[in-house]
């Protein structure tokens, strides 16, 4: 008897791949048909008008008490202002989900295929094979790290955070239908 799934087995796999591929252009097509920027643009304005409320109202204090409202002769008043972190890109939290996602297959074509007596290639992820509750951490491990690492560098590079994401999911997403075939 063979162990081998049939084709029906990896038509479905490969569907459910494509579906996992495409969970995040369906998210943002969404939130375009949405609008969901207004909310941030109206916040936005909402604060601008409220600092400027206060410098003007500051400028109104200063001429009161007979301090000339001159530029350059009313004392600098300091404020401390938190940046404001750029807003997370629509896309990556879907990518986020599929990478979980992805992980977790990963997780169990691997166990599938080390109980049908097949060996673990990845010399990193070998010693966790025998054991699934230590793979399973592994791999929790792995996926939390890695949407860490994403999140620290969308602040800065928010469009090098979704390549890296896509191209992370793409990667896994050939490693799992490679397992699955086996």
């Amino acid at each position: 008897m063979s162990c081998r799934p049939g084709p029906a087995v990896g038509v479905l796999v490969f569907q459910a791949l494509v579906a996992i591929l495409l969970l995040p252009l369906a998210a943002v097509c969404a939130q375009a048909q949405g609008g969901g920027s207004a909310s941030t643009t109206s916040s936005l304005t909402r604060d601008t008008a409220a600092v400027a409320s206060e410098s003007s109202t500051a400028g109104e204090d200063s001429a009161a008490d007979g301090r000339s409202s001159r530029p350059g002769s009313a004392p600098l008043t300091y404020r401390v202002v938190t940046p404001i972190e750029p807003p997370r890109p629509s896309l990556l939290v879907p990518l986020y989900a599929t990478f979980a996602t992805l992980q977790a297959l990963d997780a169990h074509s691997t166990m599938r295929a080390l109980e049908n007596g097949a060996r673990e290639a990845n010399p990193m992820v070998a010693p966790f094979g025998k054991n699934p509750a230590a793979l399973v951490a592994m791999k929790a491990a792995t996926t939390a790290g890695t949407i860490v690492l994403a999140e620290r560098l969308r602040r800065k590079h928010p469009a090098k955070a979704i390549v890296m994401m896509t191209a992370v999911n793409v990667a896994y997403a050939a490693i799992v239908a490679a397992n699955y075939r086996r």
